[in-house]
């Protein structure tokens, strides 16, 4: 009866440790965030997220937080332009862009799981570039309204754009790439 007590507490305890995360874990969880880089100009970064393990996590924070450059948060969009809209403001403000992308994209990596910066591959290999309402676009796969991670402004082409978001989370770079298809996107 001790042996199998003691079985029964061994494959408890294991199946316990293989549910519960693990301190790297929760250190490892990314999703984006919006941070202003100066006045005008704001970035969509990838970086750890703790906030997303501990269910404390506000899509729309009241402030901004000041980007600091650092190994673990990759730019992915730059936000300096307002684009046209019919809402009564006349604009979509480069504050409002940045928060809501970021959003959008930490909820998609949620909905697909996605547990660390590798992860985040998955995303880059749904994103695909078109048209939505005359307006070039990247999305998750395929193109509609509803699959839309974000409008393009008009200089940028869907395709370069796509291929700069991929490489972005992908960490691809290097002299070889050529400086159109560098990260972040400029917007």
């Amino acid at each position: 009866m001790i042996k199998a007590t003691a079985l029964s507490l061994t494959v408890a305890a294991v199946a316990l440790a293989a549910i519960a995360p693990t301190a790297q874990a929760q250190s490892n969880r990314y999703g984006f965030t919006c941070k202003q880089v100066d006045g005008a100009n704001y970035v969509t970064v990838l970086e750890a997220r703790p906030d997303l393990l501990s269910g404390d996590v506000q899509a729309y924070n009241v402030s901004i937080p000041a980007y600091q450059p650092g190994e673990n948060s990759t730019p992915v969009i730059v936000w300096s332009q307002n684009l046209d809209s019919a809402y009564p403001g006349g604009s979509y403000q480069a504050p409002s862009r940045c928060l809501s992308v970021s959003a959008r994209l930490t909820n998609l990596g949620l909905a697909m799981r996605v547990q660390d910066y590798a992860g985040m591959q998955a995303i880059a290999e749904m994103a695909r570039p078109g048209l939505v309402n005359s307006a070039g676009v990247v999305a998750a796969g395929p193109i509609n309204v509803r699959s839309v991670l974000f409008t393009l402004t008009p200089e940028n082409l869907p395709k370069p754009s796509t291929i700069q978001f991929q490489n972005a989370l992908t960490g691809v770079g290097g002299p070889d790439l050529p400086e159109a298809l560098m990260p972040p996107i400029q917007q």
